[in-house]
């Protein structure tokens, strides 16, 4: 993502401007809302990927107050304060009825479909919520585990992935609805055929190669690419 948004910001014919990228390596509020603002001091505008908390929406109302505009991707905020999100449709990509029938309840197996992800995301709320919504309606039959989190670390969802596999074996299927599906398909990948479907969300490059191996079944991934045949307007500071 980040360096799609280095590629982009390049090619605005009608602006001269350069990407700034910080990586923060924990999800703490308070260090994202510094983050924010320390950007808010050398960017004309500012995009990020932020957990929903009340310090982050803080730090986006102030910045807006000062006429920098905010944009959150991939997932949502609670504040109103805005520019635009930038995004897929959440609760769609939770319910996507084709890939849980034909990957995450395979014919002929029974089991427990598991839900991995961070409850700070909107955006994994809503994976959650609808996908739970949906097997409720259409496999009411289908034990449903309690979510995991992952903590946005691959370590952390091979020790999970690996402890509930022992303890329901007959698991059908996962939905890896946050940062820790690279993790997850590592620790699959030796059971080959005898895997549970493993359904997660964002391409990159690793998830594409476990893709691409048979070692993820399907990827629901946001497709920033499609922004650059739009016409880019500036934003006047």
């Amino acid at each position: 993502m980040a360096d799609l948004l280095v590629e982009h910001t390049t090619h605005v014919p009608s602006v001269k401007s350069r990407a700034v990228i910080r990586h923060l390596d924990t999800l703490e509020p308070e260090a994202a809302a510094d983050e924010l603002l320390a950007l808010g001091k050398i960017c004309d505008a500012v995009a990020c990927v932020c957990i929903d908390h009340p310090l982050i929406n803080y730090a986006v109302d102030q910045l807006s107050n000062q006429g920098i505009p905010v944009v959150p991707m991939v997932s949502g905020l609670s504040t109103t304060d805005y520019s635009v999100y930038l995004g897929s449709n959440d609760w769609q990509l939770g319910r996507d009825r084709r890939l849980v029938h034909e990957k995450a309840l395979p014919a002929g197996r029974q089991g427990r479909p598991m839900l991995t992800g961070s409850e700070h995301y909107v955006c994994q709320q809503a994976h959650e919520a609808s996908f739970r919504m949906y097997l409720r309606s259409n496999a009411p039959d289908l034990e449903l585990l309690e979510t995991e989190m992952t903590g946005e670390t691959d370590e952390l969802a091979k020790e999970m992935v690996s402890l509930i596999l022992k303890r329901h074996p007959d698991l059908v299927g996962i939905l890896a609805a946050a940062g820790g599906l690279e993790g997850g398909a590592d620790l699959l990948q030796p059971l080959g055929e005898r895997r549970p479907a493993l359904i997660g969300t964002e391409l990159t490059d690793r998830t594409r190669a476990h893709l691409m191996q048979g070692n993820i079944d399907v990827v629901l991934s946001t497709r920033f690419s499609r922004s650059r045949s739009r016409r880019y307007r500036p934003w006047s500071t």
